[in-house]
């Protein structure tokens, strides 16, 4: 009885942690889910320090040493662009230095965390899978409920604008628990990579890969399509490094044609308004024109020159700079020079891919290099849309399944050589 009772609480520390690091919710002042799960996260590694240093020592030394050092030449110029700002505007967004802390903090420490406390990538897949399950229930639950849909959105929506709460009000826009917007869909979508990649590690049940598929797909296209067109670029690549076409048959035609069934029963439930609207935004991921016309939208919004300026950036991010420069787009390039300048943004952009490669997934050997290959570039694809990389949860899912890959190969080729060694001996 006392073991099972530890098993439970065990499981809903375990969700909870893993909750308040994905789903940033404000309790009272500065604080907030996130930060008490990073008071919990570095409490937890300097108690099993020494777990902790075993989880590094898989990766390359050198390439996290650079990383950090390029880490702080972004704080060093957002530092003194910050110093030197002519007065703030409560409607300008600036390039804060804690930042790059915060991003340091809440990719690479909880990353770390995870390997630590989890050991291995089935279980932290589980409570993943179960955290996500239960913001399905609230989304689907919102979709058909009024009420609830407005309760949600008024006091755990994150960042709700007027746009949004018309867009609740007539049904067209869903929110969970913290999760809302294209960046919720992209932690959705990450979340799939990561079953994804169970899934052709063996670790996760073509049944239960299935269910989950059809949930997360159709809850995320209440969210928002980018994360919805990577959860299909993921399984498309499932499809191509799955080597078993039993598995692949049941693991990829199976969700789809479920998908579509699904899709259908929903639309007819719903207002028809509400349904035709869903089935052209949701269309115009699929229509070349359509897709087009958005990463033009992107590209008309308003962009600094190439000044001065912004050789180390102007510390605004959204707004209008000291030498006059309007700084009003989305994408996350724009906004991130604009903040540090093509100096700054370099060395930005390079500490991830220097984190990411410190797992050498390029010399992966195995059926899921190109899954992992292709994690890494839409990271950085995606980051022409918004800053991804400034919300944090695609980076760590990211880089914790490529940490738990070469950790896994690691065990394993250490086991192959000492069965050798034992079978040579004998």
């Amino acid at each position: 009885m006392a073991h099972l009772l530890s098993k439970i609480l065990s499981f809903l520390y375990d969700f909870i942690i893993v909750f308040f690091m994905s789903f940033e919710l404000v309790i009272i002042g500065p604080i907030t889910t996130r930060r008490i799960a990073l008071i919990v996260v570095i409490s937890y590694l300097l108690k099993n320090r020494k777990r902790a240093r075993v989880e590094l020592s898989f990766l390359n030394k050198k390439a996290i040493q650079t990383s950090l050092i390029c880490f702080g030449i972004c704080l060093v110029i957002a530092l003194i662009n910050n110093a030197f700002i002519n007065g703030e505007n409560e409607n300008y967004m600036y390039f804060e230095p804690w930042f790059i802390i915060y991003e340091i903090l809440y990719v690479f420490i909880m990353a770390l965390y995870v390997l630590t406390r989890f050991r291995n990538v089935k279980y932290f897949g589980i409570i993943c899978s179960i955290v996500m399950l239960f913001q399905a229930i609230v989304i689907f639950s919102s979709i058909y409920n009024d009420d609830l849909r407005f309760y949600v959105f008024e006091h755990f929506a994150p960042g709700g604008s007027e746009r949004s709460e018309k867009a609740v009000e007539y049904g067209t826009r869903v929110f969970g628990i913290g999760l809302g917007y294209s960046a919720g869909s992209v932690l959705i979508a990450a979340t799939y990579a990561l079953l994804v990649y169970m899934l052709l590690k063996r670790l996760l049940n073509s049944l239960s890969f299935v269910i989950i598929t059809i949930i997360l797909i159709l809850m995320t296209a209440f969210v928002g399509r980018t994360g919805l067109g990577l959860e299909l670029l993921f399984i498309s690549f499932y499809f191509i490094c799955e080597k078993d076409y039993k598995r692949k048959f049941f693991n990829f035609v199976v969700p789809l044609l479920a998908l579509i069934i699904g899709s259908l029963f929903i639309l007819t439930l719903l207002d028809p308004v509400v349904a035709e609207y869903l089935e052209e935004w949701v269309g115009e991921l699929f229509d070349p024109e359509k897709r087009e016309n958005v990463a033009n939208t992107i590209a008309e919004m308003e962009t600094p020159d190439f000044t001065n300026e912004m050789i180390f950036g102007s510390g605004v991010i959204f707004g209008k700079t000291d030498g006059g420069q309007l700084v009003y787009s989305d994408s996350g390039y724009i906004r991130i020079w604009s903040g540090i300048g093509i100096v700054g943004a370099f060395f930005y952009y390079l500490a991830f891919l220097l984190i990411f490669a410190s797992t050498k997934f390029y010399k992966n050997k195995t059926s899921v290099k190109w899954l992992l290959i292709t994690i890494v570039v839409m990271a950085y694809v995606i980051e022409y849309k918004e800053p991804y990389f400034l919300k944090y949860d695609y980076a760590r899912i990211a880089l914790i399944i490529l940490w738990f890959e070469i950790k896994m190969n690691k065990l394993n080729t250490i086991q192959y050589d000492n069965k050798q060694l034992r079978n040579f001996n004998c």
